[in-house]
């Protein structure tokens, strides 16, 4: 592993506190009575787990079996605790029974097809290959771009000391250590090249060699490491696994939290690494990180990388740091208090960027979340014993891997072959909405479905239709826009499933939320056809499937939980289930109207419960998504009826629907004269309603709410909007000081702001120009028109508000009217004059 010292860091640090809960504990009712437990592993996320073991001289790969959902009955141990179940992999070499050498390091080739060992001491690569297991061999060297002579090429041989191997967004195999930073490439240098013009190439689980025909190496293949310097102000000092002296007592206590960016020197001391899951494989809504998992105080340690190096030149690599959680635990022995979980000796990503780590001397393994959340720690058991590994200590320094792939293969047992979410067919039309949001499934709860084993549904036999397929809850995931839709999820009866979207969405008087239900030869909307009034009776004469749709109306709608987990989903901690109504076949749109939830408000969480279907198998879901007008005109704010939202989502501001005779600050009103709410305002007439502000700002040392923390802007008007990339939209609005001129005070100082708030890889905050509002001649009223056009750079949901940003805490007050935002420029005749 590597210790990084001198180090600038240019991130923020961030700190999160965790709790430690475990995954949800409830039980599966699928009735098979062949095999109970026969697709409940299967999620979108399909993975192979594996944890390399070194001990005894040699190293032996396992596969991990692990209940993710917890659905199945028999991944816990007598005592109710989950387990990881092992299975050791039996390899092969040339045709004979085969063991690693100890000391390797693994991860997965880009493809999922191989596991990769490299084992640095030995200057070689072994590849596992996940279909048969059979091992060959890459002897690595250090790179050299004036070329190499073969006959002499072997004196270069790399041995540098590696803890931490992984392949990195664009396909390379990524090494680091004790030694420093690399990264590895199939050509042999500069004139020694199989092809002279592929002078940096990544995929040398594929290469041939070519160029060593005729040799004495002729058959094996040679790849080549790039050593990377450390560009601006980083320095590396480096520390290996085994090198590292702790005091035991370190791992039994740890300190509160700090609250202070990481300073001065940082330390990678052992551990693992691994790369996150990147934008293009989660739909641009997760940036590729790489997390270092390090001995010192149990660190994860977010670094984002910028390679630097085109085949020429010196390879530099430069990254910002940040903290991103401690491993810790509760100590049982010592309420309020936290232990460590013990060396970490590898780390594998888990479905929706989840995280296991593996521990030297532990007999267990961990699953986080990336906010620093313990979601299990399964015991790991061997021939359904738990394993004590051959030390009787249980894992001895290793590696920890797995497949990183989406289950999404039209075919059973393809370990993830599809390469989209959407499968077109002749439903497309009334189906696919422009600009949609598919959900994507978390949680899935089946219910009882009356399995006859050996049964198939599908007439043309295929696959895809038997009862097992339809328990895989990532066919959800999928929009399959057939007729005959092989793509769709059994609830069972009584069951339910938990949705995401990747992105929230947002309500507003256009959104909607469709759930389409999949059954063969039936309309593709009942409600279409047969009207409002009679759809319900039809659709369930037609096959009685129905469920109840709710969503996530969480207390603080803009922080939406990240993962599933009991308290909120079972307990309801921290928000409600909003019911939005019930679901039939075919298709089923809902609007917000009758829910209660206020426009403007972010949805991300879906249930769908199965309600009393009649059908062997339940609800059938094929998917679920969101749709909005991305243009829609909203109009907030000419404050006449019901068409305004101006107070849903004030941050300071009380409404005052009275005359504020007194110096209260705060108070905003909805009036046709800014006199009613304060007797110093302007004593005018406007013709109609508009919305005074008697602006406050509390960083006055006289004011008795002085806060010497108080930000000096304050938000008096914010609201949330679905925006489309590319797309130009525009925010306006009418302002006027009602102070008036004959009074000297300060004046309004009024700006509009757009915050890429969720959904979105980079969140940052655009500003218009500052607007300040001149004094007011109550015989010439003379209105200020505020205006900030923006081009969404990504699909998702913005923040817009209005901002008073003066620093002074007399005068400052105001009216404000036609709040307007939209794909078109507003309309001449909506400001006032």
């Amino acid at each position: 592993m590597k210790t990084l010292s001198k180090i600038g860091l240019l991130a923020v640090l961030l700190l999160i506190g965790f709790a430690c809960t475990n995954k949800l504990q409830e039980p599966s009712q699928i009735y098979d009575d062949q095999d109970p437990d026969a697709s409940n592993l299967r999620m979108p996320f399909n993975q192979r787990l594996f944890l390399l073991n070194n001990d005894n001289g040699i190293g032996t790969i396992y596969e991990l079996k692990y209940d993710f959902q917890g659905l199945g009955t028999n991944l816990t141990d007598d005592d109710g605790n989950s387990i990881a179940e092992m299975t050791k992999l039996e390899l092969t070499k040339d045709g004979d029974p085969w063991d690693l050498p100890r000391g390797g390091h693994m991860c997965i080739s880009p493809n999922n097809d191989y596991i990769t060992v490299v084992i640095s001491s030995r200057s070689t690569i072994y590849l596992v290959k996940l279909s048969d297991l059979t091992v060959r061999e890459i002897k690595l060297f250090t790179y050299d771009p004036d070329g190499i002579d073969i006959s002499t090429h072997y004196e270069n041989r790399f041995r540098g000391k590696i803890t931490q191997v992984d392949v990195d967004q664009e396909g390379f195999l990524f090494l680091a250590g004790k030694s420093g930073f690399f990264r590895v490439i199939k050509d042999n240098g500069r004139g020694g090249s199989d092809d002279p013009t592929d002078n940096n190439g990544n995929d040398i689980w594929t290469d041939v060699d070519n160029s060593l025909n005729g040799t004495a190496y002729e058959d094996e293949i040679w790849a080549h490491v790039v050593a990377y310097e450390y560009g601006g102000q980083y320095e590396m000092e480096n520390v290996d696994d085994e090198e590292i002296d702790l005091p035991e007592t370190y791992f039994d206590e740890l300190a509160d939290l700090e609250t202070d960016p990481i300073s001065g020197e940082v330390n990678f001391w052992g551990g693992d690494i691994l790369f996150t899951q990147n934008n293009s494989e989660t739909g641009g809504f997760e940036s590729q990180r790489l997390i270092s998992f390090t001995q010192w105080k149990q660190r994860a340690i977010a670094l984002d990388l910028n390679w630097d190096w085109n085949g020429s030149g010196t390879p530099t690599i430069t990254y910002n740091a940040a903290e991103v959680f401690r491993l810790r635990v509760p100590n049982p022995n010592r309420p309020g208090r936290y232990k460590g979980t013990g060396r970490v000796t590898g780390a594998a990503l888990s479905g929706d960027n989840m995280v296991f780590t593996s521990h030297h001397f532990k007999k267990h393994i961990n699953l986080w979340t990336l906010d620093g959340e313990l979601v299990d720690s399964p015991i790991l058991y061997l021939n359904d014993q738990p394993w004590e590994g051959d030390n009787g200590k249980g894992h001895n320094w290793g590696d920890m891997a797995s497949t990183q792939e989406f289950d999404l293969g039209e075919s059973e047992g393809d370990y993830g072959n599809f390469s989209g979410r959407v499968i077109e067919g002749d439903r497309t039309d009334p189906w696919k909405k422009e600009h949609w949001n598919l959900a994507e499934m978390k949680l899935y709860r089946p219910g009882t479905i009356t399995k006859v084993s050996g049964a198939s549904i599908d007439e043309a036999n295929n696959p895809n239709m038997d009862t097992e397929a339809r328990q895989n809850s990532a066919n959800a995931d999928i929009a399959d826009l057939r007729s005959k839709a092989y793509k769709f999820t059994a609830l069972g009866q009584g069951g339910y499933a938990v949705m995401r979207f990747r992105a929230p969405t947002v309500v507003t008087p256009s959104s909607r939320l469709q759930v389409v239900e999949t059954t063969w030869n039936r309309l593709a909307n009942y409600k279409d056809t047969y009207g409002i009034t009679n759809y319900v009776a039809e659709a369930l004469r037609s096959y009685n499937e129905k469920a109840r749709v709710y969503v996530w109306l969480a207390d603080d709608p803009y922080n939406q939980p990240r993962y599933v987990n009991d308290s909120w989903i079972v307990g309801g901690s921290g928000g409600q289930w909003i019911e939005v109504g019930d679901a039939y076949i075919s298709e089923n749109i809902f609007d917000y109207a009758g829910t209660g939830i206020d426009n403007g408000t972010p949805i991300q969480w879906v249930k769908i419960v199965d309600n009393g279907s009649g059908t062997f198998d339940g609800f059938d879901v094929n998917f679920v998504s969101a749709y909005a007008d991305y243009c829609e005109n909203f109009a907030y704010g000419d404050f006449e009826g019901d068409n305004s939202m101006y107070f849903d989502y004030y941050s300071t501001y009380t409404e005052a629907p009275r005359l504020d005779q007194g110096d209260h600050e705060g108070l905003a009103a909805v009036t046709n004269n800014p006199k009613s709410v304060h007797n110093a305002f302007i004593d005018v007439d406007l013709g109609s309603n508009v919305l005074v502000v008697n602006a406050a700002q509390n960083d006055h040392q006289t004011r008795s709410s002085y806060d010497e923390n108080a930000p000096l802007s304050k938000t008096f008007f914010k609201t949330y909007i679905p925006v489309l990339a590319g797309e130009t939209y525009y925010f306006s609005a009418d302002a006027l000081n009602v102070i008036p001129s004959n009074r000297d005070t300060n004046d309004p100082n009024l700006r509009m702001y757009v915050t890429y708030n969720i959904g979105f890889l980079n969140v940052n905050t655009e500003y218009s120009s500052d607007y300040i509002l001149p004094e007011t001649n109550p015989n010439n009223v003379v209105w200020t028109g505020l205006l900030y056009e923006f081009t969404a750079s990504q699909s998702g949901v913005v923040e817009i508000g209005i901002q008073e940003t003066s620093d002074k805490w007399h005068g400052n007050d105001f009216a404000v009217d036609n709040i307007y935002f939209g794909c078109t420029p507003p309309e001449d005749d909506s400001v006032n004059q």
